[in-house]
């Protein structure tokens, strides 16, 4: 009778895949060029531009585009958008002209700034933190990309007191990001300079040949304009990011290496695991992903492959991790939600043909672990297997199948080694 309810359950889990969840995403971008107490800056409203096409034609439910802002307009613009992105899933703000720091504070510079004497800053002025309000409110991504890293003509001719304790002519100050899933892109990092380029700067280029990439993760796009403006630039200008994502899978524009909407057949991931943070993620392998903790030397960093699945029809689903131990052995390790009987572990099988029970170790508030050493004889049959099914039960005699699809999985796993 188990295995026959079993049977009938992971069947129902099959028939009713998950729909695709409609994800809203909105962008504001902003190119300042024409500036009144500066030369003409010749990119940033060509930057915008592009950007701005790059996010219309990844199909952005809201594309704002605003060239050459004064304060009160830039302000007004962040005002508008914070208003339309009230129940964004994911909210861009770009930015390209002149930026300062003063005081280690980010400030944007709009186009009739003067800047005659330093305590007109906060007046004439745009600071990042109210940037970063006008995307606060979005739910999975709050990413402000900010090219305006260029040595700042309106700083050098300005006259300053003696409350000023620190300014820069050109680059901005290291950032601290306190909001969760929140992303700050600095075309140079911190106290650094950017090239302003012919067409594009070289961070524009990178950040259009790269950032809309179907189903290509945000940590890794911005990994990507990292690596292209390096090579364009000699190694002379380096991007960097600031912030921390959790562990979900993040694309401004869902595609083929996006978890994906899964026929019937084949069971459906999911963006959120119930995991702690793994790392970064590096690479995909069929629906697993590899993620990597970096310790700045390759060979030591703590790498791990993973998938995580929900039922359709309940608020169940589990994750699975294989991990390498310092003996190389092969550790898989199941995260299952909180209400299992422990007791009775969790249930494994492989195509049509019965593992066994996985012990439960420890339980979280994100849920209970069951792990193995994973021997020869299992992962064979895991790497040439098709479909694994974990059976979390929540009474002796019950118990919910959950599909995992194993396809990739021998690949991924050679990454980890």
């Amino acid at each position: 009778m188990r295995r026959i309810f079993h049977a009938v359950l992971v069947t129902s889990v099959l028939m009713f895949p998950a729909k695709a969840m409609a994800v809203k995403r909105m962008a504001l971008v902003i190119g300042n060029s024409a500036y009144t107490a500066a030369n003409t800056l010749p990119n940033p409203a060509n930057d915008a531009t592009s950007l701005a096409k790059v996010f219309t034609d990844a199909k952005f439910d809201v594309v704002e585009t605003k060239l050459d802002l004064s304060r009160d307009a830039f302000l007004l613009a962040l005002r508008e958008f914070t208003d339309k992105s009230q129940d964004a899933d994911v909210a861009v703000i770009y930015y390209a002209g002149h930026g300062m720091e003063m005081g280690g504070v980010n400030y944007l510079i709009p186009v009739d700034a003067k800047l005659a004497t330093d305590t007109a800053v906060a007046d004439e002025t745009v600071s990042l933190d109210r940037v970063l309000l006008a995307v606060d409110t979005a739910k999975r991504l709050r990413l402000v990309i900010l090219d305006a890293c260029r040595n700042n003509p309106l700083v050098r001719g300005m006259r300053r007191s003696r409350t000023v304790r620190s300014m820069s002519d050109g680059g901005l100050a290291q950032v601290e990001v306190g909001t969760d899933n929140t992303y700050i892109a600095f075309a140079a990092k911190a106290g650094s300079t950017a090239e302003d380029g012919e067409q594009h700067s070289p961070f524009a280029k990178a950040l259009i040949a790269n950032l809309a990439t179907p189903g290509l993760d945000v940590r890794i796009a911005l990994g990507r304009v990292r690596d292209q403006v390096l090579a364009d630039t000699n190694g002379e200008q380096e991007p960097y990011v600031y912030g921390s994502l959790g562990g979900d899978i993040i694309s401004l524009v869902p595609g083929a290496e996006s978890p994906p909407t899964t026929p019937p057949s084949s069971p459906q991931p999911v963006a959120k695991p119930l995991t702690f943070n793994l790392g970064t993620p590096v690479s995909r392998h069929g629906s697993w992903f590899a993620y990597c903790q970096r310790s700045g030397t390759p060979p030591k960093d703590q790498c791990a492959l993973a998938e995580s699945v929900q039922a359709d029809d309940r608020a169940i689903g589990l994750s699975v991790i294989f991990l390498r131990t310092a003996q190389q052995q092969t550790l898989m390790r199941v995260i299952a939600p909180p209400g299992v009987l422990l007791s009775a572990g969790l249930g494994l099988r492989v195509d049509e043909l019965e593992i066994g029970k996985i012990g439960f170790v420890k339980c979280w508030q994100i849920g209970c672990v069951a792990e193995i050493n994973v021997d020869a004889a299992l992962m064979s049959k895991l790497e040439r297997g098709k479909q694994a099914i974990f059976i979390v039960y929540e009474t002796p005699d019950e118990g919910i199948g959950l599909p995992v699809a194993l396809a990739g999985l021998a690949d991924g796993l050679a990454s980890l080694r």
